[in-house]
């Protein structure tokens, strides 16, 4: 019988921590990325939606002898039920603003706005500030 030396057969204390260390170090390089792409692409998405409301709004009045001679004020003033309108003839439901979870109102100037206040405000007549 020969006698064997003492051997190791797993990972050391420090490779353990080291391991450890360059995961947290990822971690935390990857979560705030993660967190801002996200935030970017849901504005970018309530954007998205505020320029389609303004769109099915222009077209509706292109198209529609009800909605042709409303101004913006008269839209605003009846409140969530210029939604009716355009539902579902001008767009297909009525979006949400995913950064705050929130519908958009029309104001009395012809802004698209959320509930929240302004993403970025789109006017009636496609200009962006």
């Amino acid at each position: 019988m020969t006698a064997r030396g003492h051997e190791q057969a797993g990972f050391t204390l420090v490779e353990l921590m080291t391991v450890v260390l360059v995961i947290g170090i990822l971690v935390t390089i990857a979560i705030p990325v993660y967190t801002r792409s996200r935030l970017d692409a849901e504005t970018k998405s309530c954007q998205a939606n505020q320029r389609i409301i303004v769109q099915a709004i222009e077209i509706a009045r292109a198209s529609d002898v009800s909605f042709a001679g409303a101004t913006e004020g008269q839209l605003a003033a009846s409140g969530s039920t210029w939604y009716g309108l355009l539902i579902p003839d001008w767009i297909e439901s009525k979006p949400t603003c995913p950064v705050w979870n929130d519908n958009y109102y029309l104001s009395a100037t012809g802004e698209i706005l959320g509930d929240s206040g302004p993403v970025q405000v789109f006017k009636l007549n496609h200009q962006a500030p």
